[in-house]
């Protein structure tokens, strides 16, 4: 018989093992141990936390995007209809001699008169072409557009921190949306917005990231009850109408009577997109009491399955042998 399960989607896990600079970095033991016992499973999804929500939700993209945009609108309250919709959040790129890189909109500190100056621009200029941009909150906006294009993107969350040249949009209309993305540089680079952010020492806002292209679509899953903030999550759950809960302040808060439940927890990807090794190693301390304190509460209870997923294939399955490994220490260089 099936036991009940809590599945704990944490992406960038383990962020700083892989960045080349840090090699010498000294994983806590509790993630080593943690790591050491990875496996395979159908429930893991390689290319990022969208993705894999997604994928544990039953929905397959098949060669097409998963429709992050229509879907995170829906969570924002808003109404997709039968139009195609994008993710677009705004964006500041750097060039970095022959790379392009990015910074996510949530490190830019929009106020929302900039985002409707900008999205205004953006709107006047790619009228013609069916285009036109919308936003729920300064930082998140969608573009909405007739018909979903010919060509695959990827989710920002996949590019940060690597050269966008290697995650552009393929496919037959490839071209046109690269011709999309310059255009908008250019027009946001001479607005008011931005010489007045360039004034006061702020980035840019410089550009879009389209992606997960897709109309809404309709889903059914076994999970009961799914713990996040995310408005992917939001919107997932709303299509699927399941109860969903905010992320709480630690995982041993979450609830233990539903059968499937799922958790979303990003301390770790805002560490990555900080680069905060201290935040880092705050999380994995957190990360490992809760989980102690979690299994506590499970003693003379029904018990559960918890499975952690890394949202990059890692699948690590959490008991007391797990969690006993490791005195915690500040040295870890």
């Amino acid at each position: 018989m099936n036991r009940d399960k809590l599945i704990l989607l944490i992406p960038d896990l383990f962020w700083p093992t892989k960045v080349q600079r840090l090699e010498g970095l000294r994983v806590p033991p509790f993630l080593a141990r943690l790591k050491s016992q990875a496996k395979g499973s159908d429930e893991s999804r390689v290319g990022g936390l969208s993705e894999t929500l997604f994928g544990l939700f039953g929905f397959e993209a098949g060669g097409d995007d998963f429709p992050e945009g229509a879907v995170s609108y829906y969570g924002e309250g808003g109404e997709p209809g039968t139009h195609c919709w994008a993710y677009a959040p705004p964006v500041h790129f750097i060039a970095d001699k022959d790379k392009l890189y990015l910074v996510d909109s949530t490190q830019l500190n929009i106020t929302e008169d900039e985002a409707e100056n900008l999205v205004a621009i953006f709107n006047t200029h790619f009228k013609q072409d069916n285009l036109s941009l919308v936003f729920k909150q300064p930082n998140a906006w969608y573009l909405k557009l007739p018909v979903c294009p010919k060509i695959k993107t990827r989710s920002l969350e996949s590019v940060v921190g690597c050269d966008v040249g290697e995650h552009l949009p393929q496919g037959e209309e490839q071209m046109n949306w690269l011709q999309v993305i310059n255009e908008t540089q250019m027009l946001f680079h001479s607005s008011d917005v931005n010489q007045s952010r360039n004034s006061e020492g702020k980035l840019a806002v410089n550009g879009l990231w389209p992606a997960g292209f897709g109309s809404l679509p309709k889903i059914k899953t076994d999970i009961d009850v799914i713990y996040s903030s995310h408005i992917l999550a939001k919107g997932l759950s709303r299509i699927a109408n399941i109860t969903r809960c905010e992320t709480p302040a630690g995982i041993d808060e979450i609830g233990l009577n539903h059968k499937k439940t799922i958790a979303v927890f990003t301390d770790f990807q805002v560490s990555k997109s900080e680069v905060e090794l201290e935040k880092w190693y705050d999380s994995a301390r957190l990360l490992h009491e809760g989980l102690l304190r979690l299994v506590d509460k499970m003693d003379g209870k029904a018990k559960k399955d918890i499975v952690i997923l890394d949202c990059t294939g890692g699948v690590y399955n959490v008991g007391r042998r797990v969690l006993r490994a490791g005195i915690w220490s500040k040295l870890w260089f």
